[in-house]
């Protein structure tokens, strides 16, 4: 999906239908609400439809999108349900009934589940595709790298680190789901973290401990985020 910004014109295009490859079709969108999920624009599946259903009730509310804060705890419930849908609404995408059940709600959880196999030359050839795109976009302000807090930083993150400060991108460490430890374990996993990134070139020198589910850190995480954009000055941050 691409658009203009300026001008408001938007563009969905694929080369996938029915799960195969197809020749390169596209689609200029109108105003209005469309679901993507795993398939083409507007595929009706169960959570899909749930879930555009969901966001036209909230901005068809007096406050709309004017009330950021009440649209983002409106929508969360539907976003994180793992209610699946009735066995009668499924698609058939050929996975089996167990796994096509377990996949029907809105958040998907199963042991494995966004970990795909791929070969050498593929992996590398993504891996430059992404270095490509941090090189090229000046107006990149800043990377939040997101950290599951009950491990901390592993070995296998020092390549997207390199990549990083490689191409002078500045990046925070975000630690997540810290409601699942101690908060001392959450402090010391942070400590941690900033001592191990500390003499890297691009990293900020700050380490935010964050919940979405207690809602912990996230303020003075939006905070900082419009900082640095440009949305925010630095007084309004002490």
């Amino acid at each position: 999906m691409v658009g203009d910004w300026c001008t408001g014109q938007w563009v969905w295009a694929s080369n996938m239908e029915d799960g195969r490859r197809s020749p390169l079709r596209s689609r200029i969108l109108v105003p209005g609400i469309y679901g993507l999920s795993n398939a083409a624009l507007d595929t009706p599946w169960p959570k899909t439809l749930a879930l555009k259903a969901a966001l036209q009730s909230t901005l068809s509310t007096d406050q709309g999108v004017s009330d950021f804060e009440g649209l983002v705890e409106r929508l969360l419930p539907p976003l994180s349900s793992r209610e699946p849908a009735p066995v009668q609404d499924l698609p058939d995408t050929g996975v089996g009934l167990e796994r096509e059940l377990a996949l029907s709600s809105s958040f998907v959880d199963l042991p494995g589940y966004g970990f795909a196999r791929a070969g050498k030359g593929d992996t590398r050839k993504f891996q430059n595709l992404g270095r490509s795109y941090l090189r090229g976009r000046p107006n990149l302000k800043r990377v939040y790298l997101l950290i599951d807090a009950r491990h901390g930083l592993k070995s296998t993150d020092d390549e997207a680190l390199d990549a990083l400060d490689t191409a002078a991108v500045s990046y925070q460490i975000v630690l997540t789901k810290a409601d699942k430890i101690r908060p001392s374990e959450a402090a010391a996993t942070a400590a941690a973290t900033q001592k191990a990134v500390a003499k890297r070139p691009a990293a900020f020198p700050r380490v935010a401990v964050t919940s979405s589910e207690t809602g912990l850190g996230i303020a003075d995480l939006r905070a900082e985020i419009a900082f640095a954009i440009g949305a925010l000055d630095d007084a309004a941050l002490l």
